[in-house]
């Protein structure tokens, strides 16, 4: 049986807490991800700086530290960034969306934590999100990229070798800003869910497994949605949405049923802090169950809530948690390896993150 464990949250070094460790941020950062980019085991931190035009990589020292950035020149104003093999050597490479300059930035990974100068890839239109996946079913990652004033997601073709061919758009709802891919009506195809902001939709398009798409569904969602995450919180085996609504301040959670169709859920939707940025769906507690971590950049805080399997989530005692200023980004991993989950904060503003580690049980 799973053990459960009981978190203090508190900002000190005792048992039961998580404690603050900050590392610089350079030029205010919008989104971050982790992976383990030197092959040594330790999950590190890669962060899309939108004032200085570059993408600093931390990485872990295998016990929760991280180094000074490394920080790599890409497109100006970078915002979305998604991690995968693009030209399949084993090694991890990165794709940055520029909205600014209208393009994309390839990263080739080495392996030891180092990356190539980027390479563009022209012809978008204020890219913003970013997801890779295999959409044509050929055994090569491609790349799917918001363009939120088109109002749709512009459909890239990988070879294998890195290089990109720009495919027919996808139409979406009003203003998308990020996408999220996932098989939800299980049919061997990737499909597409992005919330759309303007029109506070989500737009749901089932692939057809040849790099194009259907018409799919709309699903109401609430006011200006600006994440997505997709997971199965239910234990059906089928993936579930959860969007997190910025200016109603709550997520909005619908369950799949493996075909396509999406009902909310129980208790939908649940209230976090004000405007929330980003989620985390992961078994904080580890009963088994997974958890809710919302990034809030307006009260500043990230709004932890226990799920109970069945698609309903409970705030945890002790929470919300006290994050930098604006924080945009949130991402829970095991940074230390001690088998409990951390929590990194990518904030808009303060030019630094914060990574917060469980300590113990």
């Amino acid at each position: 049986m799973p053990i459960t464990r009981t978190y203090c949250y508190l900002e000190s070094v005792r048992p039961g807490a998580f404690c603050w460790s900050n590392y610089d941020f350079r030029g205010g950062s919008k989104k971050a991800l982790t992976a383990d980019f030197n092959e040594d085991g330790a999950l590190d931190l890669a962060t899309t700086n939108f004032g200085t035009n570059d993408v600093s990589i931390y990485l872990n020292n295998g016990l929760g530290g991280f180094g000074a950035a490394t920080s790599i020149p890409v497109g100006t104003g970078p915002i979305g960034i998604a991690v995968g093999d693009l030209n399949k050597d084993n090694k991890l490479d990165l794709v940055v969306a520029n909205a600014s300059s209208n393009n994309l930035s390839f990263l080739a990974g080495n392996g030891m934590g180092s990356f190539a100068a980027a390479v563009s890839i022209p012809g978008l239109n204020a890219p913003q999100g970013v997801a890779i996946g295999d959409i044509n079913n050929d055994g090569n990652p491609d790349v799917l990229v918001t363009s939120a004033y088109n109002n749709n997601i512009a459909v890239l073709t990988g070879n294998g070798t890195g290089a990109l061919v720009m495919r027919t758009a996808v139409n979406v709802g009003q203003f998308p800003e990020i996408l999220a891919l996932a098989d939800l009506n299980k049919d061997g195809n990737l499909d597409i869910v992005t919330p759309n902001a303007v029109s506070n939709t989500i737009s749901y398009r089932p692939g057809n497994g040849n790099a194009t798409f259907g018409v799919g569904t709309d699903i109401a969602a609430g006011m200006f949605p600006d994440f997505i995450a997709l997971q199965d919180i239910n234990g059906d085996q089928n993936p579930d949405i959860l969007v997190a609504n910025l200016n109603s301040n709550d997520v909005t959670v619908l369950l799949g049923n493996g075909a396509g169709t999406f009902t909310a859920a129980a208790g939908s939707p649940v209230a976090v802090g004000t405007g929330p940025r980003s989620l985390s769906v992961v078994d904080i507690n580890g009963d088994g169950k997974l958890d809710l971590v919302a990034t809030n950049s307006g009260s500043n805080d990230l709004s932890i809530l226990a799920g109970n399997g069945l698609g309903a989530f409970n705030a945890i005692p002790g929470t919300p948690l006290a994050a930098s200023e604006l924080p945009f980004s949130s991402a829970a991993a095991d940074f230390n390896r001690d088998g409990l989950l951390d929590l990194a904060t990518a904030s808009r503003n303060g030019n630094k993150a914060a990574v917060r580690l469980a300590l113990c049980n």
